[in-house]
């Protein structure tokens, strides 16, 4: 709509000033070269040339310039688009002539050499990437070689499968082929003479006068991506498949120039538009056009859970971290193995077992999910599997988990794991997982509360440690301080009144020392809701700091409990009853 406005308010000044025009066309150089460093140059040389089309046609014929004049200015501005267009259309037709779209998927009868132009890719990648893969796993190659479009090499890396008992690592595996090299299919690479292929398979990326916004008008502007396959290494070999995809980038007319460009070049130049006769997108297309021209032949499916199960017996030796070898498959997949509706089999519980016994494992997400499962697996395999969560050292990134694991130890047990939580309670990488953890022991009832009085009193030495000055460290280490220290209030919390005996007088000295300090503490409102999860009159509250400056905080919290035991809603992971009703053991 601008580019509209421009052209009529133009043509307007060209009709009634053709002298100011023609005197600014002839200054127009110097003005071009100053607009130039801003990419603007084939803006204003297209507008001149509507101005001038316009003025030139106008000036000599008087009263009849208001309607030829204005004709002559829209025949330029809608003439060039069109000669450009039809030059662009003609070549993108030129690229795309000699595709070859077989009706049927191209049937691979040996060795293939495929040629993919390099791109990069976050992370580090195997050489035999997708498509090499899926011909290989699939059946249809016995072998890939693989080589770049700009080479022209005698020998290139070949890839076949090859049984063994322990296989090299495959970073960026497909997950079905991951499954078969841990259980012996191994992806092996060794030198391959070219002329061995059968078939060549070739991507490639085109670029044809690629000129973005700061190009003359009339310029093409075109670049395509391609898939071919030859039955042989030379290019005028028999060609069995050939796709083109092209982007060209069409000149708009006027109507469509506007402004909104993070730039002014960019607000002003916008004269293109992207155009393409195929997209190549990721479901159809480019990103996997292996199923998309092979078929049925390269498909993969997902691996069986009892494909998984057999790679996970098989107790392959771990040649090095990475994850198509059995103990990684049985960290990500235990968990996936359990049968969702039915009752675990003995064929599960050995599976277990064997995961608790294996020491290369390292990453007990599937573990600790099996620990929910409990009340179906022996007592006997629920300790082995919480004593190898609790006791094994390097696994605090999986602290909720572990505090799971303290719940299913039976009661009693937990205390000769009190090392092993307190050191989480110090642990700066556990912020914020720790309190959570915490909280979540009082699951197990009131045999946890010497465990969680000696996490407090970490806490606390954490807390109270003199220091010269506060680093980052030292910041993270109070951070993790006053979680551990929530988290075990909570427990509190939620253990209620059988928690009052034992901790009762602690929460009061907490309280009283929180409410003393000068800054507000996140752990004062967590102490309130023990005191009165555990039963204690809010009388009680009011008669030790009603006086304080500090009365405002604690009452707020005592009237969000109120409000929450009338309308039923959980307080510290428990429903309160409400007053009418509760018991003599209840708040």
């Amino acid at each position: 709509m601008v580019g509209l406005l421009v052209v009529i308010l133009l043509g307007i000044v060209a009709a009634i000033w053709p002298e100011m025009v023609l005197l600014g066309f002839a200054l127009g150089p110097l003005g071009m070269a100053w607009f130039a460093a801003w990419g603007l140059l084939p803006v204003i040389a297209f507008y001149v040339a509507i101005i001038l089309a316009g003025a030139l046609v106008s000036w000599p014929l008087g009263r009849l310039r208001w309607g030829i004049g204005v004709l002559a200015a829209l025949a330029v501005a809608f003439g060039v688009p069109w000669s450009a267009n039809q030059q662009t259309d003609r070549a993108v037709a030129a690229w795309t002539a000699g595709d070859v779209r077989p009706g049927e998927p191209v049937a691979v009868d040996g060795p293939v050499l495929v040629r993919l132009a390099p791109v990069f890719t976050q992370g580090r990648k195997h050489p035999c990437g997708p498509l090499c893969q899926r011909l290989l796993y699939s059946g249809a190659a016995p072998r890939v070689l693989m080589l770049p479009p700009d080479r022209e090499d005698e020998t290139a890396p070949g890839f076949f499968i090859e049984r063994r008992e322990a296989c090299p690592p495959v970073p960026g595996a497909l997950p079905a082929v991951a499954a078969r090299i841990a259980a012996g299919d191994c992806l092996v690479e060794a030198p391959t003479p070219v002329d061995r292929a059968t078939l060549v398979y070739e991507r490639t990326r085109v670029f044809d006068h690629d000129d973005d916004w700061r190009s003359w008008p009339w310029a093409q502007a075109i670049r395509l991506k391609r898939i071919e396959i030859r039955r042989g290494l030379e290019p005028e070999a028999e060609r069995l498949y050939r796709r083109t995809a092209v982007i060209a980038k069409r000149l708009s007319t006027p109507f469509m120039i506007h402004f909104g460009g993070t730039s002014l070049p960019e607000g002003l130049a916008v004269i293109r538009r992207e155009t393409a006769n195929d997209t190549f997108d990721e479901e159809d297309g480019f990103q996997r056009p292996d199923e998309q021209v092979f078929g049925d032949a390269v498909r993969l499916s997902a691996p069986e859970p009892m494909d998984l199960r057999a790679t996970i017996r098989a107790g392959l030796p771990r040649p090095g971290p990475d994850k198509t070898h059995a103990h990684v498959l049985m960290n990500e997949f235990l968990d996936s193995l359990w049968p969702a509706d039915a009752p675990a089999t003995d064929d599960d519980l050995a599976l277990i077992e064997l995961a608790v016994n294996d020491d290369r494992m390292d990453n007990f997400m599937g573990l600790s999910e099996v620990i929910h499962m409990r009340d179906q697996v022996p007592p006997s395999l629920v300790r082995a599997m919480a004593d190898r969560l609790v006791r094994t050292p390097g696994v605090d990134y999986v602290t909720p988990q572990i505090a799971d694991a303290f719940v299913a130890l039976p009661p009693g047990e937990a205390e000769g794991a009190r090392d092993r939580l307190e050191t989480i309670a110090r642990d700066p990488m556990a912020y914020p997982k720790a309190g959570r953890a915490l909280s979540r022991l009082a699951d197990s009832g009131p045999t946890v509360l010497p465990l969680l009085l000696d996490v407090l009193a970490v806490a606390r030495e954490v807390r109270d440690r003199p220091v010269e000055r506060v680093t980052v460290a030292r910041s993270l280490e109070l951070k993790v301080a006053a979680e551990a220290e929530r988290g075990a209030i909570l427990a509190f919390c939620r253990l209620g009144p059988v928690a009052r005996p034992a901790v009762e007088d602690v929460l009061w000295a907490m309280l009283e020392a929180r409410l003393a300090e000068p800054v507000v503490h996140h752990n004062i409102d967590a102490a309130i809701d023990a005191l009165l999860s555990m039963g204690i009159d809010p009388a009680a509250l009011e008669a030790r700091f009603g006086a304080s400056d500090r009365w405002r905080t604690v009452s707020g919290r005592i009237w969000s409990f109120e409000k929450d035991r009338r309308v039923g809603r959980p307080f510290c992971g428990r429903v309160l009853p409400p007053p009418e009703t509760a018991g003599p053991g209840d708040p």
